[in-house]
C-alpha cells in the first residue's frame, strides 16, 4: 500500500493542492474556473450595486445571499482532489495538511475541517499560510528570519517566521481583509461606471438586475492584468450611446499611483509587526511574496523600499508547503513549529484608504463600432493563464476562436475582386442565398462583410442579426450549444440592448437544459436552465424544468 500525503491551499478564487508519497515528485491540482463558484455575487451598496465575497470568507458564518453553500464547495472540491488520488490502485492517504490565513478565526476553521471530514479526509490539520510559505521555501534546512508579505484576492497578510534546522517559529502576524486583489478589481470597475456616468450613460439603461456583473467584474481583472505590462487599456465592454458606442481607455500611470498608494500604506503594518518583534528590516534576511497581487511590478518596486532581497513564489507554492509539512508529520506527529492561537471571533477589517476613480477617457466610435472594440492575443491569453486566472483565459480563448472562425469564413467566401465591388444589398443577398442552401457559416461571414461595406444602412444591419437569430435557432442540438449560443453573443455584441436576441439566448440555454436532462446530465442542465433564467427571469418553462430537476435531487 502507498501511502500519500496531500497538501492544500485553500485560495479566495480557487483551490491548489499538491499529493506525493515519501520522496517522490509531488503532482499538483487546481480547481478553479467557471465550472467553481468560489466568488458569489451579492446585493450591496456604494459605487458598485454588487460585492463579490469569496466563498472561502463565508466558512462558518452566516447563510450567502446567493443560496451557495460554502462549506458543500469546499467539501465537493476537497473530494475531487482525494478520489482524484485514490484512482490509482494500492494508494491511500496519510495526512492532509491545508493551509489558511492567520485571520481565519475559530468557527471558520471548524467549518473547514467539517467540510474535510465530508470530503472523506481523515488526518487532516491547518497550518498558516505564512508558516506555509517558509516552510516550502526554506526546505527545512536553511536558517534565517523570513517576513512573508501576502495579497491574493481576498486580503492581505503579513508574517514574520524565524527558522532553525528544521524548526519554525512564528514571531508575529499582521492582516486584515483588505487591501487585495479585490479592491483594485472594485476600483476599476467605479472607475469604468463613474467614466460613464459622466457621459449620462449606465449599463443596459442603468437596470441593475439585467447586468451581468460577474463578467464585468471578469473584465475589471482582465484590465488590471494589462495595465501591469501596457501604457494603456480598454475596458473589454463597449456600451451603446447616442450616435455610437462608448469606450473607456485607462492609463498605466495613473493605475500605478493607486497602486503605489495601496502598497505604502501596508508598509505602516510591516513596521508594527517588526517593532513588535523588536527587529528592523536589517533583520530580515528574505521578504518571501505570496498571492497573486505581489507580481504586480509596482508592489515590488514599493517593496523595494525594504531594502531587502525580494524571492517571489509560484502559484502552487503554498499547496507545495503544506505537503512539505504534511511529510513532516509522516516523521514526527508533534508539529515542528509554534504559532499562536487563532482567534475566537473575526478581527474587524482594516479600512482601506478611499480610492479616488482611476484617470479614463471616453472613446466615442461612429455606428456599430465592435472594430474598435479591444482584441484578445494568446499572449495576453498566456498570462492570464500564468496569473492563475482560467476563467478570464478562457473567455478570451473562446472569443479569439470565434474571431479565428469568423476569418477563415471570410477567406473562404472571398471571390476575385469583380469590376465594381459588390453593393451591401447584394452582398446580404448572396448571404441570404448561402443560407437558403444550409451554408450558414458563409451566410454569417457574408453578411458582415455586407454590414462592413455600408455599417450605416439598417436594413443591412438588420439582415445581418436575423441571420445571425437564425443560424442559431435552425437546429438547436446539444453537440452545437457551443456554436449556437456564440452566434447569438455575437449578435448581442452588435446590439447590447436587442431584446429578441436575449430572449433567444435564453430560450436556446433552455433548449440545451432540456436535452442534456434527458440525457441524464443532470448537474450540466441545471447550469443552462439557471442561465436561461439569467437571460429572461420570466421564462417559464425553464423555471418549471429547473423544480423538477431539483425535486428529483430529493432523496
Amino acid at each position: 500500500m502507498t501511502v500519500v500525503h496531500l497538501g492544500v491551499d485553500l485560495g479566495s478564487t480557487g483551490l491548489r493542492a499538491a499529493y506525493a508519497a515519501s520522496g517522490a515528485a509531488a503532482t499538483t491540482v487546481t480547481l478553479a474556473g467557471a465550472e467553481w463558484p468560489w466568488l458569489l455575487c451579492e446585493p450591496a451598496a456604494g459605487g458598485i450595486p454588487v460585492s463579490f465575497p469569496s466563498v472561502k470568507s463565508r466558512l462558518g458564518g452566516e447563510p450567502t445571499e446567493s443560496g451557495v453553500d460554502p462549506a458543500a464547495v469546499v467539501a465537493k472540491a476537497l473530494g475531487v482532489v482525494r478520489a482524484g488520488i485514490l484512482r490509482e490502485p494500492g494508494t491511500s492517504i496519510g495526512h492532509t495538511v491545508i493551509s489558511v490565513p492567520a485571520r481565519f478565526f475559530t468557527a471558520q476553521r471548524s467549518a473547514l475541517l467539517a467540510a474535510a471530514d465530508d470530503a472523506g479526509l481523515t488526518d487532516v490539520r491547518l497550518i498558516t499560510d505564512t508558516v506555509a510559505a517558509v516552510v516550502e521555501q526554506s526546505a527545512g534546512t536553511r536558517t534565517g528570519t523570513y517576513l512573508v508579505y501576502g495579497m491574493g484576492y481576498g486580503g492581505c497578510e503579513f508574517g514574520l517566521v524565524r527558522t532553525v534546522r528544521g524548526t519554525y517559529r512564528v514571531l508575529g502576524y499582521e492582516g486584515a481583509a483588505t487591501p487585495d486583489g479585490a479592491t483594485l478589481d472594485a476600483l476599476i470597475l467605479r472607475s469604468w461606471l463613474t467614466a460613464l456616468r459622466q457621459q449620462q450613460v449606465t449599463p443596459h439603461g442603468g437596470h441593475h438586475g439585467d447586468v451581468d456583473w460577474p463578467r464585468l467584474r471578469r473584465f475589471a481583472e482582465q484590465v488590471k492584468l494589462r495595465l501591469t505590462a501596457g501604457e494603456s487599456v480598454l475596458f473589454p465592454r463597449a456600451v451603446p450611446a447616442a450616435g455610437g458606442e462608448l469606450h473607456v481607455q485607462f492609463d498605466q500611470s495613473s493605475f500605478n499611483r493607486h497602486v503605489q498608494a495601496v502598497v505604502t500604506g501596508t508598509l505602516d503594518r510591516v513596521a508594527t509587526l517588526l517593532t513588535r518583534a523588536d527587529l528592523n528590516a536589517a533583520a530580515v534576511d528574505v521578504v518571501t511574496l505570496i498571492g497573486g497581487s505581489t507580481a504586480m511590478p509596482m508592489l515590488r518596486e514599493v517593496l523595494g523600499g525594504l531594502g531587502r532581497p525580494l524571492a517571489g513564489t509560484e502559484d502552487d507554492h503554498l499547496a507545495r508547503g503544506a505537503l512539505r509539512h504534511a511529510h513532516e508529520l509522516g516523521r514526527r506527529p508533534v508539529p515542528a513549529y509554534d504559532e499562536p492561537e487563532p482567534a475566537a471571533e473575526p478581527r474587524k477589517a482594516d479600512q482601506t484608504p478611499s480610492l479616488s476613480p482611476l484617470a479614463a477617457t471616453v472613446l466615442t466610435a461612429p455606428g456599430q463600432a465592435a472594430a474598435s472594440a479591444p482584441k484578445s492575443t494568446l499572449s495576453g491569453v498566456r498570462q492570464l493563464i500564468s496569473a492563475g486566472r482560467l476563467d478570464a483565459a478562457r473567455d478570451e480563448l473562446r472569443e479569439l476562436i470565434g474571431e479565428a472562425q469568423g476569418l477563415l469564413a471570410e477567406i473562404d467566401t472571398a471571390r476575385p475582386e469583380p469590376a465594381r465591388a459588390a453593393t451591401a444589398g447584394e452582398r446580404i443577398a448572396t448571404a441570404r442565398r448561402f443560407f437558403e442552401e444550409g451554408d450558414h457559416t458563409r451566410a454569417i461571414a457574408m453578411a458582415h462583410l455586407a454590414w462592413q461595406a455600408d455599417p450605416h444602412d439598417v436594413d443591412v444591419f438588420e439582415e445581418m442579426l436575423d441571420l445571425h437569430c437564425a443560424a442559431a435557432m435552425a437546429n438547436p442540438t446539444i453537440a452545437s450549444f457551443e456554436a449556437d449560443e456564440r452566434l447569438l453573443r455575437c449578435a448581442l455584441h452588435h446590439d447590447h440592448a436587442n431584446a429578441r436576441i436575449r430572449a433567444l439566448l435564453a430560450e436556446r440555454n433552455y433548449l440545451q437544459g432540456r436535452d442534456l436532462l434527458r440525457a441524464g446530465s443532470r448537474e450540466e442542465a441545471r447550469r443552462g436552465l439557471q442561465t436561461a433564467l439569467h437571460w429572461a427571469p420570466d421564462h417559464r418553462p425553464a423555471s418549471s424544468l429547473l423544480r423538477e430537476s431539483d425535486q428529483r435531487r430529493v432523496p
